[in-house]
């Protein structure tokens, strides 16, 4: 009985942590939290939403604790052919830490080079630092606020 309690507990708190977000993921990706990590703090520190036209978000991770996400209006092309209206709308990065949990430590327009929000321990995304060899790219569609996971590569990007 204590054991169903403890679970209870569990399960409620995850469903109002992803209520607090007003979005849904998938329960079996380990990398699920670091979208709404990336919104949470978009939406604390900016006052605009370009994530209101977000349709893609795409995670990025390497054989390291770095994550970057990448939110989009359309298909970057990685996946699938390049979306004729493809927009590059938000970048986020961060690290996993000892505990597995998800915390940012850059976040700017994808087409900006300054930064919206970084701290001092923030270094280069996965891609530009040292941890080339095998990059893997996961891949999900935003509708009406429920993320659903579609795929995911794996890149070299010694290439």
């Amino acid at each position: 009985m204590r054991n169903l309690n403890i679970l209870l507990m569990v399960s409620l708190a995850l469903v109002a942590a992803c209520e607090s977000r007003d979005v849904t993921l998938a329960t079996d990706d380990a990398y699920k939290d670091a979208i709404g990590e990336c919104m949470d703090v978009y939406k604390f520190h900016i006052k605009d939403n370009v994530l209101d036209s977000a349709d893609r978000v795409y995670i990025a991770y390497a054989d390291s604790n770095l994550v970057d996400v990448f939110f989009s209006h359309g298909d970057v092309g990685d996946f699938t052919k390049r979306s004729p209206d493809y927009k590059g709308l938000l970048y986020c990065g961060g690290i996993l830490n000892q505990h597995n949990k998800f915390e940012v430590t850059r976040l700017k327009y994808a087409r900006s080079s300054k930064f919206l929000y970084s701290t001092q321990e923030s270094e280069g995304g996965v891609v530009n630092a040292n941890t080339c060899g095998i990059v893997k790219q996961r891949r999900y569609i935003l509708n009406d606020m429920t993320f659903k996971f579609t795929g995911e590569k794996i890149f070299d990007c010694w290439r």
